[in-house]
């Protein structure tokens, strides 16, 4: 197995016609993917997750190229990546490949965090606690959050 992923292939089931979140909403998961995060980070993400019943992780990729061969197949509605300097140019990437997607983005520290969607859209998350980050993926983020979006170019 390619060391630079680790991947979970759970069955999916579509019909003709199925977008990704109709799988989802049948599933009644919300289907995780974690790209390019630190070890640590990435464990204590998992771990969060996990005792979640309505989120999943379906995988976890070292890089966006890796990842984009495996959204599809695992029906991945949300992914969460590092926040680093090359993030910005790596989020717009990812989301002209995979729209639907809602991208986290996660400084190694859990002092800062952004919210990616494909209008591009950045949402300033501020530091990140675990009720944050479960809200963030689920797409609940509190009113006083939600208030304080802007948009950003995707370059």
């Amino acid at each position: 197995m390619d060391p630079s992923c680790i991947f979970w292939s759970l069955p999916t089931v579509r019909t003709p016609g199925d977008d990704v979140s109709n799988v989802r909403s049948r599933l009644g998961q919300t289907r995780v993917m974690l790209i390019d995060m630190p070890q640590m980070l990435r464990e204590i993400i998992c771990e969060l997750v996990s005792g979640e019943r309505d989120l999943e992780i379906v995988g976890e990729f070292d890089d966006e190229d890796a990842a984009l061969q495996a959204i599809d197949g695992c029906a991945a509605a949300v992914v969460i990546r590092s926040l680093n300097e090359s993030a910005r140019a790596d989020i717009a990437y990812l989301l002209s490949k995979a729209p639907h997607l809602r991208v986290l983005a996660v400084s190694g520290d859990g002092r800062a965090s952004s919210l990616y969607v494909y209008r591009p859209h950045e949402q300033m998350l501020g530091e990140i606690s675990p009720r944050r980050l479960l809200a963030a993926i689920r797409d609940q983020l509190p009113e006083d959050l939600a208030q304080t979006a802007r948009n950003v170019s995707p370059c």
